[in-house]
C-alpha cells in the first residue's frame, strides 16, 4: 500500500495559508493514507498544515522526516516551526507482534519489540522538544487482531504517554475506545466483515481509517490542540 507523493516545499508554498509551514504533520500511513486525517483537520482548523507523512515509515524514518523539518526551516529563514502533529510505531510492531494473537499476553519478540520502539519515541521526543513549541502526538486505535493484537496496540501507547508526560510541551491524543453517538472505534471492525466505507471507521483492511474514521481522530486531535492552546489555535 502506498501513499500519494507530497509536492515539494516551494510548490506548496503559493496555495497554502500561513500556518502551513508553522503546523507540520509527521507520521506514517496513519496520516499519508489516502490523506483523510489531514484533509479533516484542514476542514477543522481552517489551516492546510504541511504533510510529510510517509506510508510504511518506521520511528527511525519519521526521526527523519524532523531532521528535514529543521533543515528547511533553516534553508527557508522565513518561518518557525511552532507544532508538530505526530504519530507512529505501529510498523516497528508489525512482523514481531503480528503472531502475538493472544490478548492476555504477547510473544517475547513483541516485547521486545515494544521495549525498542519506546526507545526510538524516547530519543525522538528528546529531539523535537526543545525545538519546536508544541508536539501533539496522535494515539494508535485499535484495529483488526491480524494485524496488531490489542495487548500491544494498548502497551504502544502507554509507552508514548509516559514518555510524552515527561514534557510539558508535549500532548497526548487518546482515541482508543472513543465513543460518540452509541459508536466506538475499538469495535468499528469485525473480523473478515468487508467494511461500509460510508458507514464503519475502518476499512476492510483492518489497518487504516475510513473518511468518517478520519472525522472522529482528525476531531479529537483539534479538540486536544484547542484545549491547550497549540498553535494555530490561541
Amino acid at each position: 500500500m502506498t501513499g500519494g507523493c507530497k509536492p515539494p516545499l516551494d510548490d506548496r508554498r503559493s496555495s497554502s495559508s500561513e500556518a502551513t509551514y508553522e503546523v507540520q504533520i509527521l507520521g506514517d500511513s496513519y496520516f499519508d493514507f489516502d490523506f483523510y486525517i489531514p484533509d479533516e483537520l484542514k476542514n477543522l482548523s481552517g489551516w492546510e498544515f504541511y504533510d510529510r507523512s510517509v506510508t510504511n515509515s518506521e520511528l527511525s524514518d519519521i526521526s527523519k522526516q524532523f531532521d528535514a523539518v529543521l533543515a528547511d526551516e533553516k534553508a527557508d529563514g522565513t518561518y518557525t516551526v511552532s507544532t508538530i502533529i505526530i504519530n507512529g510505531g505501529a510498523n516497528d510492531l508489525k512482523s514481531p507482534c503480528v503472531t502475538s494473537k493472544n490478548r492476555d499476553g504477547l510473544s517475547s519478540g513483541c516485547t521486545d519489540a515494544l521495549i525498542a520502539s519506546r526507545e526510538a519515541i524516547k530519543n525522538l521526543l528528546a529531539k523535537m522538544a526543545g525545538e519546536v513549541e508544541s508536539i501533539v502526538w496522535a494515539g494508535r486505535y485499535y484495529m483488526a487482531e491480524s494485524t496488531a493484537p490489542q495487548a500491544a496496540v494498548d502497551a504502544h501507547n502507554e509507552n508514548i504517554i509516559a514518555e510524552c508526560a515527561k514534557y510539558t510541551n508535549c500532548y497526548f491524543v487518546e482515541v482508543r475506545g472513543y465513543e460518540n453517538d452509541g459508536d466506538d472505534l475499538r469495535w468499528s471492525y469485525a473480523e473478515g466483515t468487508p467494511a461500509d466505507e460510508g458507514g464503519l471507521y475502518i476499512k476492510n483492511d483492518g489497518q487504516h481509517v475510513t473518511e468518517k474514521g478520519a472525522v472522529r481522530i482528525a476531531t479529537l486531535i483539534w479538540q486536544v490542540m484547542m484545549d491547550n492552546g497549540v498553535y494555530p489555535y490561541r
